[in-house]
């Protein structure tokens, strides 16, 4: 029998149209439960017409960073009303063990999620979450923006973090996202020469990528929760605009 590429399951039909919410269910034997699992929430809108892209929306990366978790909650309130093109698939709190213990790394590993790409498939739990992104959700994702603030150790101003493609057509497109995200700051930079976060798994597989820090000190800033909340969907708007004009 084929092994499954992936032990992480979950109750989402991805292809299906319309709007779901479920869980992944990440496998975790300890000694209090020998075949127990860590459901960590996820919701999905298709629009089912095929005409538009699919965005990937994450927060809860580092579990002590509260405003993409927030405002992505909020967000999945509002989705069984919303008209969209394409696909919205939303994880607010995407290392969830670290996110309800309010802490950057996993409280069953101590595992970093952004520093555990590409993860493993038999991997500790921190290392399985990371796997099952960039084998799962990464290949389905045509946009990616995943939410991080300063959490307990600093508090950064509301910035966008961007790394715009080389190749001249997809550098146009990349822009157009930046724009449409709107954040009060912007910087350019590269992936400072790591391989191992959620960035460079992205960057593998050739989506655009977005990433930003808005706020910290492991708390939830009311301005900064309304930049992201008010800004984290126009980029599909914008990224189906751009493929119509080229």
């Amino acid at each position: 029998m084929t092994s499954p590429a992936t032990l992480i399951t979950t109750d989402i039909e991805f292809e299906r149209t319309g709007f779901q919410t479920g869980t992944l269910r990440l496998p975790y034997s300890h000694d209090r439960s020998a075949y127990g699992h860590v459901p960590i929430p996820l919701a999905l809108l298709n629009a089912g017409t095929g005409t538009g892209p699919t965005v990937l929306l994450t927060g809860g990366n580092h579990g002590d960073e509260y405003e993409g978790p927030v405002a992505l909650m909020k967000l999945m309130q509002r989705m069984p009303s919303m008209a969209i093109r394409g696909r919205l698939i939303v994880i607010p709190g995407l290392n969830f063990p670290a996110f309800v213990n309010g802490t950057r790394t996993s409280p069953l590993d101590h595992g970093n999620l952004n520093r555990l790409f590409p993860g493993a498939r038999n991997g500790q739990p921190t290392e399985m979450i990371a796997h099952y992104v960039e084998t799962e959700l990464l290949r389905r994702a045509d946009v990616v923006i995943d939410l991080h603030a300063g959490g307990a150790s600093f508090d950064h101003a509301p910035t966008l973090l961007a790394s715009p493609p080389a190749e001249r057509e997809r550098r146009a497109l990349y822009m157009d996202l930046v724009r449409g995200f709107g954040a009060p700051n912007t910087m350019i930079m590269d992936l400072l020469g790591e391989d191992r976060t959620f960035a460079a798994a992205a960057e593998r597989y050739g989506k655009l990528f977005l990433c930003g820090e808005f706020g910290g000190h492991a708390g939830c800033d009311a301005e900064n929760l309304a930049i992201v909340a008010t800004r984290r969907v126009t980029v599909a708007n914008s990224n189906q605009r751009s493929k119509r004009r080229n």
